[in-house]
């Protein structure tokens, strides 16, 4: 999920004259639109960085470099440092639960949407948001951390959840606590996660190990 390396953007015609007239960093006329675009650009430089070399290893200057606009420009939109690794956290989070989605609402079983579920997470990802939301709070202060979590309850547990729920429902899963269910999955697929990252599988391999652990999650270890 990384992206390729944006080329700067040259600044806007006018963009000095201005620069008395309005908050250092603000974006110049052009607006929603321009505002829109100069923030993805931020985000997209900064989420390459930050999943390259964690939080404390990437400098604010070297974001707005990759991104082509000046460190005021990135600080209007973003507040600071913690507000910019916030928000990639909660756009990764709010991609994935598209994703996540896009499985957990198809029109098949608990079953197959589950094992779906697990070999995409084995086939394109490398470790589960779990690490990064232990250490959010700690790195990004209560107000920050309290973002994070809240997105990634709502995309991603959320989701997955009312799958548990829409399995119980049809049968295929004994009635309990659905959040419960979610933890559980999520360390199984801590536990199965390739080492090496996730191309040390073939994504046929990718699924046959997303079946046994689907296999395992439903019917569990007894005999049967």
């Amino acid at each position: 999920m990384l992206e390729k390396n944006e080329t700067p953007t040259p600044s806007q015609p006018g963009e000095m004259a201005s620069a008395a007239r309005r908050r250092p960093g603000r974006p110049t006329n052009g607006a929603p639109v321009a505002e829109v675009e100069t923030r993805t650009l931020i985000l997209k430089a900064a989420r390459r960085l930050f999943m390259q070399r964690g939080f404390a290893d990437v400098a604010v200057g070297e974001v707005a470099h990759a991104a082509g606009v000046t460190k005021p420009t990135l600080y209007y939109h973003f507040g600071d440092k913690e507000g910019l690794y916030a928000d990639v956290l909660c756009d990764l989070m709010r991609e994935v639960g598209g994703y996540i989605r896009s499985v957990t609402e198809a029109d098949a079983t608990a079953r197959q949407r589950l094992e779906d579920l697990t070999a995409g997470y084995f086939q394109y990802a490398d470790a589960t948001m779990e690490p990064m939301l232990r250490d959010a709070t700690e790195l990004l202060g209560e107000s920050h951390g309290r973002r994070v979590h809240e997105t990634y309850a709502r995309e991603m547990l959320a989701p997955i959840a009312e799958l548990m729920r829409d399995g119980m429902r049809l049968g295929e899963i004994a009635e309990g606590n659905a959040d419960f269910l979610v933890r559980a999955w999520f360390g199984l697929l801590d536990a199965f996660t390739a080492q090496g990252g996730h191309n040390a599988r073939t994504p046929d391999e990718h699924r046959q190990v997303a079946i046994q652990v689907a296999r395992f999650f439903l019917d569990g270890a007894a005999p049967r």
